[in-house]
């Protein structure tokens, strides 16, 4: 038992570490040398700029997931451990550099602004932000992989133009999926970093003063920053593999109308030959495929269609969450306008009232497209492409 656990902890831990060091090498990649002053970009640089992450393919997460599948539980404690010590480490770094006697001087938007404070500093604002975001897309991502685990089996079994596509159609899905679960999981991780933190404190309460008082600021400083994350989250979050969903049902739906048209055509040959006295005999199994052939087509038709009002309410839900982003701008900023003047009992509270305005905004659940099995995925793509023959749509009625 004890070793399955430890098992699930260090493959959860290997994978959130490695995904959030390639988070910050993608980010340092972006960021102005301070080495070399001559190959600067001439524009400013915006430290607290939240580009979209790109949500990699099921494959890149189903090894280690089904290898050993972690626990949902498991992965928000470890990713909450990080989560937290990135902030820890953050926070160190920035409050040992600011030498302004506000307390509110070490929030990100007054260290951008401020030219004493050196650029290296400035860089871990960047790279707490987007070890944080990353840990929440790798959280969704892990959760979602366990669940098509046995569709990548699956397809695994098969070649071809047809599992090309299939596999296409899958990763769509995937990305898509993980896009509406990171929703919930950056509240719920948000929640659990905050408690973690209510429980530092009163570990220090009566016992060590001075640490209490550093980790109310810290507690203070990490409810502005993480809202301040979470709107720009918000601001700019979009639903990945969408396009690609899109594009696909173009070309599935030319593909259908060409279907329509050879069925049609000879549908109109058979009958001519009828007219002339030929055997109907000959014919019956024709005309069968014909039938088998024009019902696939309509069902792939119409399961397409579902899947696209599927998308357009996840679409609408997506802008329901931007309308209420305003009640987070609220509370951010209370949270700066007050930081000077707070003590312990009111930094607890506020943890406390903050959790819940997220909660709040975030009640509406982001739906996610609906479970697929592989006959599924079969009646979606069932067939490689324009280059194979037709007839072999029928294995999608099968």
């Amino acid at each position: 038992m004890f070793g399955r656990k430890r098992r699930e902890r260090k493959g959860i831990e290997r994978l959130l570490i490695d995904e959030l060091d390639s988070a910050v090498r993608e980010y340092d990649s972006r960021v102005p040398s301070r080495y070399w002053p001559i190959f600067r970009r001439r524009t400013t640089f915006n430290w607290l700029e939240v580009r979209p992450l790109a949500i990699k393919g099921f494959r890149h997460f189903l090894t280690s997931a089904a290898r050993t599948p972690v626990p949902e539980v498991v992965c928000y404690d470890v990713a909450t451990s990080m989560v937290l010590s990135t902030f820890e480490s953050y926070f160190n770094k920035v409050d040992s550099s600011s030498e302004g006697s506000n307390k509110s001087d070490v929030l990100s938007f007054k260290l951008v602004r401020n030219e004493d404070i050196p650029q290296r500093v400035k860089e871990e604002i960047g790279r707490m932000r987007q070890r944080i975001r990353k840990a929440i897309f790798t959280v969704a991502s892990n959760m979602e992989a366990n669940k098509f685990a046995s569709l990548g089996e699956a397809l695994d079994a098969e070649a071809g133009s047809t599992s090309a596509r299939r596999e296409a159609f899958l990763n769509a899905q995937f990305r898509t999926n993980v896009s509406c679960t990171s929703i919930a999981v950056s509240l719920e991780l948000f929640r659990r970093t905050t408690e973690k933190l209510l429980e530092k404190i009163r570990s220090y309460r009566n016992k060590d003063v001075k640490m209490e008082r550093r980790y109310v600021l810290l507690s203070a400083v990490f409810v502005y920053e993480i809202l301040d994350l979470m709107i720009s989250f918000l601001k700019t979050f979009e639903v990945q593999g969408v396009d690609e969903l899109r594009d696909m049902h173009e070309q599935m739906k030319s593909e259908i109308e060409a279907g329509d048209r050879k069925n049609l055509e000879l549908a109109k040959r058979i009958r001519a030959i009828l007219d002339k006295g030929g055997d109907r005999g000959e014919l019956n199994d024709s005309i069968e495929r014909i039938q088998r052939r024009k019902e696939a087509l309509a069902e792939c038709r119409k399961i397409w269609e579902k899947l696209m009002v599927d998308i357009s309410n996840i679409e609408n839900g997506v802008s329901g969450f931007r309308d209420r982003i305003e009640v987070l701008e609220i509370k951010r900023d209370e949270a700066a306008e007050n930081i000077r003047i707070m003590g312990i009992t009111e930094v607890t509270a506020m943890l406390i009232d903050n959790v819940k305005a997220v909660e709040s905004v975030m009640t509406m659940k982001l739906p996610s497209l609906p479970p697929l099995t592989l006959e599924d995925i079969r009646r979606y793509v069932p067939y490689g492409g324009r280059d194979v023959d037709l007839p072999r749509i029928e294995h999608a009625a099968s």
